[in-house]
């Protein structure tokens, strides 16, 4: 699993990472393209669906006339256009809008801002150690703290993610700690909780049986850099690690990809990402109150 994307939770206010938006507005911006206003995008998009529907409509005359004549005009309408003609406008819009997506490279900052990562584990015992292994390969440049929240798990959680901080050999500019929570109160629960454990302003969270590529801090952290300053949250990309184990990894797969690499992308096109998954998300705003 790692960031391919932006995926941006934008807000009108900037939030309180000073350090952030210091060293990003400070670096150039080495690109130019044709910029077309976010409304312009969304009316293309929207044209391009409107044609493909009506296309659609119009190919598909013989087939509604010979449906209408053993049911009804009502009962194939509404069953052609819920097949055929709903999915379609859906899927036309989609693509327009990842037509439009153009997004500008990441800037590789001069120096990286401190994170904090939270764990959120709830009897994580059989995937703990493998997301551990793949903090501590962390290639970030600048100093993380990983948090290891334990939710109340019954099962060997603790034993195992304190074993591996011992064992694991974490780089000189990562700090791990275990805060073991002995009654389960929930994921949301025990990252608020963590929110008053973690010393820095740039907040990762990452779920305790999720694995990151090396390379997944620096990527998403550049991003969130190169995104404006009211960019508060960025939606790391989620993939099946065992996606061609069995049939149902494969349709996971799928999911994942429609979901975050499509849909949510579109979403972010117009600054109107819904979530951004608990899975690997930076995240600015949590910090405003501190």
């Amino acid at each position: 699993m790692g960031p391919v994307m932006s995926d941006r939770v934008s807000d009108t206010k900037a939030g309180p990472m000073a350090v952030v938006q210091e060293t990003t507005t400070a670096l150039p911006r080495p690109y130019r393209r044709l910029y077309l206003p976010i409304p312009a995008k969304f009316a293309l998009a929207l044209t391009l669906a409107i044609a493909w529907t009506a296309l659609s409509v119009w190919l598909s005359q013989r087939w509604l006339a010979d449906l209408a004549n053993v049911s009804s005009w009502i009962f194939a309408l509404i069953a052609i256009g819920f097949i055929a003609y709903v999915p379609g406008f859906m899927n036309a819009f989609l693509l327009g809008t990842l037509l439009f997506d153009r997004r500008p490279p990441r800037i590789r900052p001069t120096s990286y801002p401190p994170v904090s990562v939270l764990v959120a584990a709830y009897n994580e015992a059989s995937g703990i150690r493998d997301t551990l292994a793949s903090l501590a390969a962390q290639t970030y440049p600048g100093s993380y703290e990983v948090l290891v929240l334990n939710d109340g798990s019954t099962d060997n959680t603790v034993a195992i993610a304190r074993a591996a901080i011992i064992e694991l050999g974490f780089p000189p500019n990562a700090d791990v700690r275990l805060i073991d929570y002995t009654v389960n109160a929930g994921k949301a629960a025990v990252l608020n909780r963590g929110l008053k454990e973690a010393r820095h302003d740039l907040i990762v969270t990452i779920d305790g049986d999720s694995w990151v590529r090396d390379d997944g801090l620096v990527q998403i952290v550049e991003r969130l850099l190169t995104d404006p300053p009211s960019t508060q949250a960025i939606a790391g990309a989620v993939m099946v690690r065992n996606s061609r184990h069995n049939f149902l990894t494969r349709s996971q797969e799928w999911d994942y990809f429609h979901g975050i690499a499509a849909v949510k992308r579109m979403q972010s096109m117009y600054h109107g990402t819904l979530v951004a998954q608990g899975a690997f998300s930076p995240n600015r705003e949590c910090r405003a109150g501190r």
